[in-house]
């Protein structure tokens, strides 16, 4: 994954870098990296499934205890109606 502030944009017109960078600009980026001059834009390495449920242990149980909150509230509102 190519990190967007890492690509060089006119600063004539000011404008975010986001998707609407152009297609061409990002194309001669990645081609300067592959070509190994590492100034034309640097690659972001994206974590796996694993590396980001190991920043957060808790979530899993916190996720099960919202499920089983909101299953015990629609149990609740049926036996009610």
């Amino acid at each position: 994954m190519i990190h967007p502030s890492s690509v060089a944009v006119s600063r004539e017109h000011r404008r975010a870098k986001t998707d609407r960078l152009d297609t061409a600009l990002l194309k001669r980026g990645f081609l300067g990296w592959l070509r190994g001059e590492r100034g034309h834009c640097s690659m972001a390495r994206v974590p796996t499934i694993a590396e980001e449920d190991a920043k957060r242990p808790g979530l899993p149980a916190a996720i099960a205890a919202s499920v089983n909150h909101t299953v015990r509230l629609s149990r609740w509102r049926n036996a009610m109606s």
